[in-house]
């Protein structure tokens, strides 16, 4: 049976091809991996730069602009990058940090005047320190910082029209007088910014649902033969969209209606600016920043209050500081069809163990342990010196774990010779 399209696994299929033998769909999805990923900023002389680059001059010699589609199909996630980089200014206003004012769980602070103008925060800080004079409620909603985000987005969106291709794969900040001096650069023209999102849309994003509906109508419309292709007719080929999941989104894209672009003029930063909310939460909790992590996913689902993923992120960040409102969360999101069941089965047992029902946790691991088949994941670890963060190379592992924990709290040594003989735990764990 064929296999569904995976943009990511075909990149990782191709990892080891030379360049010029890779898909385009690899070679599109490693620059936008590049783009939307999470990493501090590279060097110009990094080897992955360096692979950037080569697989923008291959596209280019197959007949897609890649500057251009870097430039203007990753736009969004250009700008996105740029304006988490501020978050040390920011995060202050989102719900959950109050007065901490850029504080964190573990103390550290970051004084807005010592920040490097050479890094993104210390370039735009003195905007953002301007536009705080302004009072703005601590229960800050994208509504409410939309006069902030768009200052930036035009501060911005010049330096990413006419920087340099290394400076965009690298994110290297300019001087302020650089950025003043594109500052008069126009937007964009919309059409060209479109066509090129449908390149990156089509060969590197998995799912329909994450395309932008401009892209949508226009896979539409190529098919029917009323919009010309936006490359090679060829290269097209290389990847297979279904009529049916095709008409099927744009029916449920009509059905709920088209999202109103707020951030950053026609084409809207909402979707990128909350993906980037996501990962940079997931790099807070790795800093063990919990609290600022919870802000921020508290953010994004006052803006996304129906997705399960943001929900139940949300009641992960929660855990160590409030389990009974965790759990709220994460049994929200399980109603709300959360896919990864089995995290989401481990943390909502985890939170039943911290509020003491050590029972009711330990059946709850029970009834569904016939169907744990484990997957990989970041979890929180409970053992006699409270809770620990890691990367669980099996959920099913870490379940165990979590029954055994909960049948010694219950003192059934039958239930802990049992669930310690599954979870490879010695006789005397710590």
């Amino acid at each position: 049976m064929e296999q569904p399209f995976d943009a990511r696994k075909v990149m990782w299929d191709d990892v080891d091809q030379p360049t010029v033998q890779r898909r385009t769909v690899s070679l599109i999805t490693a620059l936008r991996e590049a783009v939307v990923g999470n990493a501090p900023e590279r060097a110009p002389e990094d080897p992955q730069v360096e692979d950037l680059r080569r697989y923008i001059d291959e596209l280019t010699s197959r007949g897609i602009d890649g500057d251009s589609l870097v430039r203007y199909g990753l736009f969004q996630e250009l700008m996105a990058g740029i304006l988490m980089r501020t978050l040390p200014y920011w995060i202050p206003l989102l719900r959950g940090l109050g007065s901490a004012a850029g504080g964190s769980d573990t103390g550290n602070t970051t004084a807005v005047d010592s920040l490097s103008t050479r890094t993104w925060a210390g370039l735009i800080g003195p905007l953002i320190s301007a536009e705080l004079t302004v009072e703005v409620p601590v229960d800050a909603t994208l509504e409410t910082l939309l006069p902030l985000l768009n200052r930036l987005a035009d501060k911005v969106y010049p330096w990413v029209l006419t920087a340099p291709i290394d400076d965009l794969l690298t994110l290297r900040p300019p001087t302020a007088e650089e950025l003043e001096a594109v500052g008069s650069t126009p937007f964009p023209d919309v059409t060209t910014l479109k066509e090129y999102r449908w390149i990156g849309d089509r060969f590197a994003v998995t799912h329909l649902d994450d395309w932008t509906t401009s892209s949508l109508r226009r896979e539409y419309n190529w098919r029917a033969g009323a919009h010309s292709s936006p490359c090679p007719e060829t290269l097209m080929n290389d990847r297979s969209v279904i009529a049916e999941d095709l008409n099927a989104e744009m029916a449920r894209r009509l059905a709920v209606g088209e999202p109103t672009a707020h951030i950053g003029g026609h084409v809207g930063l909402e979707q990128a600016l909350l993906g980037r909310l996501r990962s940079n939460a997931i790099r807070l909790l790795q800093q063990n920043r919990t609290r600022e992590a919870a802000a921020l996913f508290e953010f994004a689902v006052n803006e996304n209050p129906h997705d399960p993923e943001l929900v139940n992120n949300l009641g992960f960040c929660l855990i160590p500081h409030d389990p009974r409102k965790a759990l709220a969360r994460l049994e929200e999101a399980a109603r709300l069809g959360y896919a990864r069941w089995e995290i989401n089965l481990h943390n909502r047992a985890l939170c039943k163990l911290l509020l003491g029902e050590y029972q009711t946790s330990l059946e709850m691991i029970c009834a569904q342990w016939g169907q744990v088949r484990g997957e990989s994941a970041m979890l929180w670890r409970h053992s006699s010196r409270g809770l620990r963060l890691q990367t669980a190379t099996t959920s099913r592992d870490e379940l165990a774990h979590l029954a055994h924990r909960a049948a010694i709290f219950l003192n059934d040594n039958r239930a802990i010779q049992h669930w310690s003989s599954l979870a490879g735990i010695p006789a005397d764990p710590d």
